[in-house]
């Protein structure tokens, strides 16, 4: 969209900056040294808002938005250095689960060899006819197993043994609602917008 009338040249651009950055610099809120200036999010909001609020029009065209607020703002370089420590942060979570990976194949060979050696301990105090063996690290015993159940064949079980999960069908009620059918009880939900970051 086209604003007509509007689109400035550069130095008309170097005036709204002017208008924008002036009230913040003799507040003191802004460095004058654009070398120590820092980006802070409340500083950046404000001017965007100064922004938008003397400029409305800015808000439909998406070149003449891009065209303010890049020289006006720290947006650009505020973006740059939040898809930084995003990408960092995508770095860490990759190396953590590469971790956890490791630690948990690691884990699961200590499980088999713990299962291992229990199930050789009771295997000698079985021939042994030994219930208990006291020893001055640990005391062994052999209990019991809790009876459990074993289901052979699954077509004979009684009816009455059966329980059936009722839960809605989500991908059959969001397909009638996306189709313009009314169900009773179900609405549509807008999922919020969400980021996409390309890095290629």
């Amino acid at each position: 969209m086209t604003v007509p009338g509007w689109r400035r040249k550069r130095k008309d651009i170097s005036e709204i900056q002017r208008r924008l950055y002036l009230p913040l610099y003799e507040d003191g809120l802004i460095s004058k040294d654009k070398k120590m200036q820092k980006i802070e999010p409340f500083l950046l909001k404000l001017r965007i808002d100064a922004l938008f609020q003397e400029y409305p029009e800015l808000k439909e065209d998406e070149d003449l938005r891009l065209l303010a607020i890049e020289p006006e703002t720290d947006c650009f370089e505020l973006l740059k250095i939040l898809v930084d420590d995003i990408n960092s942060a995508k770095m860490m979570q990759h190396a953590i689960k590469a971790r956890i990976t490791d630690m948990e194949g690691r884990l699961g060979r200590y499980e088999k060899r713990e299962e291992a050696w229990c199930k050789l301990a009771q295997q000698l105090m079985e021939a042994a006819s030994l219930r208990k063996a006291e020893l001055p690290e640990a005391t062994l015993s052999i209990r019991s197993g809790v009876q459990g159940v074993r289901i052979v064949d699954s077509s004979f079980i009684p009816e009455a043994y059966w329980r059936v999960k009722r839960e809605p069908n989500i991908s059959l009620i969001k397909d009638a609602l996306k189709n313009g059918s009314e169900v009773p009880g179900a609405a549509p939900s807008n999922a919020p917008e969400t980021l996409s970051i390309r890095t290629r």
